[in-house]
């Protein structure tokens, strides 16, 4: 079953609706939808359906819409079964259903993976899964419930996360250079939520990127004035050092900050040893790093910071990685790059038979170059050259 609370109260089986009845057996069912899992206490419920001066009848009545609510979950299963997902547990009732079968859960999850992906640098992926995780409202949090005390708090986390989802896929946005198509539904959001700053920071960037600095600087006049009227207080130092940044023209701000496709491992203990194992090859190379082949084949490269140089028969392609690198390895049909500070690992896939490759991290220490043989399940084996020298020129074995 599946059931909706980003909207109206709607349960569906095999996406048909299924009916639980009017708005009383509906209630009882939201709250414990809204419990997630954890017992809700009969009284609770009774004080929410009739108020604090119930009728006589009201442990009873609550009793037959429990009933009807387990016919209506488990039909023509056993009463046993049916007890078991909605089940008595004193002093009141839980609802055991798998988190997937809730809108909300679906929601949260995509947000938080697009979020990932945002931090990871993979703009696109992110933007379509927030926009997937958008889709999924329908309305204000079970707004035909809106009325009961219980949705409020539930209603309020839930429209704040919806919130940071709307400035995450715009940020996403921004990165993909789509801040034309961005600027009117940013100034509908700065009108609707006047204090929210990060809409007015997207706003204004929006604005400068379509040559509209005038407009931008208007955008953060407008902000300043309203927080020190209604609150007292000032523009964050963000927003402060973005206006600074449109009235020097800085460079940064005329063009989307693009950074690499990142895939992210899964948050878990083997996450954390691949990490551990990639950055165990601790790479930081200067701005020039010496390449060679084992054939014998001397290449120079010349990479910048924070970047991946791959030789293919004397070929180089620099790629960039996270704001961290720390080390390289090989497997999967590509090199790997661990980013520890950032928490990532990115991934340069890798194309013909690379034979060597190099990572350059700014650094201004100066010790010695050496090499650091990587084994490949490639036809061709890598060497990666390891240095914190961090002059100009070629670097030699």
């Amino acid at each position: 079953m599946e059931f909706r609370l980003l909207g109206n109260l709607e349960v569906s089986r095999d996406g048909s609706p299924v009916d639980v009845g009017g708005t009383q057996p509906r209630t009882v069912l939201a709250m414990l939808l809204v419990a997630g899992g954890r017992v809700v206490p009969a009284e609770s419920i009774i004080e929410a359906l009739w108020g604090h001066d119930p009728p006589d009848s009201a442990a009873g009545t609550l009793q037959s819409y429990v009933s009807r609510l387990r016919r209506v979950l488990v039909p023509g299963g056993a009463r046993g079964e049916a007890t078991k997902v909605l089940a008595w547990d004193p002093p009141g009732y839980k609802l055991v259903v798998g988190s997937k079968a809730l809108d909300t859960h679906r929601f949260e999850s995509l947000a938080d993976q697009g979020r990932g992906l945002l931090l990871a640098g993979d703009y696109e992926a992110a933007r379509a899964l927030l926009e997937d995780a958008l889709a999924l409202w329908r309305g204000p949090v079970l707004e035909d419930l809106a009325d009961y005390a219980f949705v409020g708090p539930e209603a309020m986390r839930l429209a704040e996360l919806r919130l940071t989802a709307v400035e995450t896929r715009i940020e996403a946005g921004l990165a993909l250079g789509r801040h034309g198509a961005l600027v009117g539904e940013l100034e509908a959001l700065v009108a609707e939520h006047p204090l929210r700053e990060r809409f007015h920071g997207q706003l204004m960037l929006a604005l400068y990127r379509c040559g509209r600095q005038a407009d931008a600087l208007e955008c953060y006049t407008r902000v300043r004035g309203r927080l020190a009227e209604e609150l007292g207080v000032d523009p964050d130092d963000s927003l402060q050092n973005l206006q600074a940044a449109i009235l020097s023209h800085d460079p940064a701000l005329g063009r989307p900050l693009r950074r690499p496709r990142v895939r992210l491992l899964p948050a878990s203990g083997h996450r954390r040893a691949v990490l551990a194992a990639v950055a165990a090859l601790a790479l930081a190379a200067g701005l020039t790093v010496g390449l060679q082949s084992d054939s014998g084949l001397p290449d120079t490269v010349r990479l910048e910071g924070n970047t991946v140089g791959m030789v293919d028969g004397g070929a180089s392609t620099p790629v960039p990685v996270g704001h961290s690198p720390d080390g390289l390895a090989w497997g999967a049909g590509s090199v790997w790059a661990a980013n520890t500070t950032d928490g990532t690992v990115s991934r340069s896939p890798r194309t013909g038979a690379c034979r060597i490759a190099a990572m350059a991290r700014r650094s201004t220490s100066a010790t010695p170059p050496r090499l650091c043989p990587i084994t490949t399940d490639g036809p061709s084996p890598m060497v990666i050259w390891r240095s914190r020298n961090s002059r100009s020129g070629p670097l030699r074995a």
